[in-house]
């Protein structure tokens, strides 16, 4: 079938060693005339052609684009890119591209999590909170019960100085992951910030004895006694 010519031709241009730029051409090529099993590994390997003999990064994210347009989620493509991006610095496109991809899956834990991976670029690679807050709500809403989320959310609400805020999802961080340090932590500075002192301490100590080395617990406790 077609699958097998373009294997047998792949071959023969693997072995001449030098037809980098048709072997990537004809993998493309194919991709487009078999079944939905293996037009991603055929692009998968044009995409590496172009990285790896080619050195054109520029062809090998134009395919790995395609793939994503056609399997959402896939891998490999999400792999290259983020690397790329983040090798590159691209942290606007790193954030839009995370965005993306969360509105293609269906899956809604992979939506919350690739959310949170938006925010957390914009808010650590790029120092911009207020940014970053759009995404981290968006993910919260999508599932309140994601204590990471919470977390995350609660942090850069922090950030922002929105300390009221900041307590009530930290607040439900700590209920939906008791087991949680840095919940607990972040929960108390929150508290601190709003003049609740017996409760930070609690929640100092709660942090402290669940993991002694928490950092912003620990700097807590050296203030607030």
């Amino acid at each position: 079938g077609n699958l097998r010519a373009i294997q047998l031709f792949e071959r023969v241009l693997r072995r001449r060693g030098n037809r980098w730029d048709d072997l990537a051409a004809h993998l493309e090529r194919g991709a487009d005339n078999v079944g939905p099993e293996p037009w991603p590994q055929l692009l998968i390997r044009a995409a590496r052609v172009h990285a790896a003999r080619r050195n054109d990064i520029a062809a090998a994210e134009r395919i790995y684009r395609k793939i994503l347009g056609r399997a959402p989620g896939n891998p490999d493509a999400t792999r290259f890119l983020v690397a790329i991006f983040q090798d590159r610095e691209r942290w606007d496109e790193l954030a839009a591209f995370y965005d993306q991809q969360s509105q293609l899956l269906s899956e809604p834990s992979e939506k919350v999590g690739l959310l949170v991976q938006a925010g957390m670029t914009h808010w650590r690679m790029r120092g911009d909170a207020a940014k970053a807050e759009p995404f981290f709500r968006r993910a919260v809403a999508l599932n309140g019960a994601n204590a990471d989320a919470r977390l995350q959310y609660g942090v850069n609400l922090i950030m922002l100085g929105r300390f009221e805020d900041a307590d009530r999802e930290l607040t439900e961080a700590a209920r939906l992951d008791p087991r949680s340090a840095s919940a607990l932590a972040q929960w108390a500075f929150a508290e601190a910030k709003l003049g609740r002192y017996a409760d930070a301490k609690a929640h100092i100590a709660a942090a402290l004895a669940l993991d002694p080395t928490e950092p912003t617990a620990r700097q807590l406790a050296v203030v607030i006694r």
